[in-house]
């Protein structure tokens, strides 16, 4: 996707509405929201199938191909809001959006079960989604990331163990992969660690290796 310059960026916001449109039913003034991204089209064969975010007919998305939320107002259809329970903090709702389901899809497309194993290649801000999200289904998980960081904050997050690429898990044997990183070199790193049979998430991307589709 790109945008068009001069372009107001911001995509994953949280706020709370000044003014409603004419015609619009169910919020006010004063409530707190997020934004869904995607402007769809809604009867394309993606959207009937509950696959928007693959719609034919894409209108645009918040902060990428329009305007985003790096502003003091913005607009969002009321069909795309979802509101913000009061307990949690306004300035994490956002992530609800993009990196929250992000992670959630990936886990449910793997269609892991109870004392299976995997493995999250890119142990960052979405990566570490997916470790919670595999730590609730009781899903042993190996995070691999460069960063000593990212590693730490990886077992905080549920992972079982946390190594660098170059760390020996070559004989591993992983009934899934997450790809979070999305280069040649991270997907030979996914086949060579998934056992036969199984099955790798692609969820990042880079030039050398698109991967829109992927989940």
């Amino acid at each position: 996707y790109k945008a068009t310059l001069p372009h107001v960026l911001g995509h994953e916001p949280a706020g709370v509405i000044a003014e409603v449109g004419e015609g619009v039913t169910g919020f006010a003034p004063g409530d707190r929201v997020v934004p869904y991204l995607f402007r769809t089209c809604h009867h394309c064969r993606a959207c009937e199938a509950g696959d928007d975010a693959q719609c034919f007919d894409l209108q645009g998305i918040l902060g990428v191909t329009m305007p985003g939320a790096f502003a003091e107002y913005f607009v969002a259809p009321a069909e795309n809001l979802l509101r913000v329970p009061l307990e949690l903090p306004i300035e994490s709702a956002g992530l609800a959006v993009c990196a929250v389901v992000t992670s959630v899809r990936a886990v449910r497309r793997a269609s892991l079960e109870s004392g299976q194993t995997a493995a999250v290649i890119g142990a960052g801000g979405i990566g570490t989604l997916v470790l919670q999200g595999l730590a609730s289904r009781k899903v042993a998980a190996t995070a691999i990331d460069p960063s000593e960081a990212s590693r730490h904050q990886a077992l905080k997050s549920g992972a079982v163990r946390a190594v660098a690429p170059n760390a020996d898990v070559m004989g591993a044997d992983f009934d899934r992969v997450f790809d979070l990183v999305g280069t040649a070199e991270s997907m030979g790193l996914a086949g060579r660690i998934v056992r036969r049979g199984g099955r790798i998430v692609v969820v990042g991307e880079e030039p050398e290796f698109p991967a829109n589709d992927s989940i």
